[in-house]
């Protein structure tokens, strides 16, 4: 009976240390597991601003893009209207006597008013300039704005992620 008894107790021990060992390792494992989910929301939030950063840089690549095509366009206008006005010189009266088959073509780009587009050109593009300037800044600030605020969410939708599946 001694025996029995010693033996029970022996075996009640084992059952209370290998039901205890089983839930630590549950409860451990839902420790792990809300972990993971926390970092994983936190991931996705870092993940989405940096996709914001990518669609904002892609918006002031293209922006810078077209500051540089203004400032081509305005020079191939400077050099047309600097071209016209070589061009009205006596040395084409001399060639129309030579070749008079180029005279329509020539009277056709007379007719161009290019002094005119150069000139409006010349007083829009600045403005156009200085407002895409504006929108690129205005990007650079939403990109910082977005990872304040991203990090500032961060811990707090992590925490909150840990805390519902706690």
């Amino acid at each position: 009976m001694v025996f029995t008894l010693a033996f029970g107790v022996a075996t009640g021990l084992i059952a209370l240390i290998l039901f205890n060992s089983g839930m630590l390792a549950n409860a451990k494992g839902r420790l792990q597991n809300a972990a993971d989910a926390g970092a994983y929301s936190a991931g996705v939030l870092q993940a989405r601003d940096h996709n914001f950063s990518a669609y904002t840089n892609r918006a002031m690549v293209a922006n810078q893009v077209a500051v540089v095509q203004l400032a081509s366009i305005k020079s191939y206008l400077e050099d047309a209207a600097e071209t016209r006005g070589r061009m009205d010189g006596a040395w084409l009266d001399f060639q129309h006597t030579i070749h008079p088959s180029s005279s329509p073509m020539w009277s056709a780009a007379k007719s161009m008013g290019i002094d005119t587009v150069n000139s409006n050109f010349a007083t829009l593009a600045p403005a156009a300039v200085t407002a895409l300037d504006r929108l690129i800044n205005a990007f650079e600030i939403a990109q910082q704005a977005h990872h304040v605020a991203t990090v500032a969410n961060m811990m707090l939708v992590a925490d909150e992620v840990v805390r519902r599946n706690d």
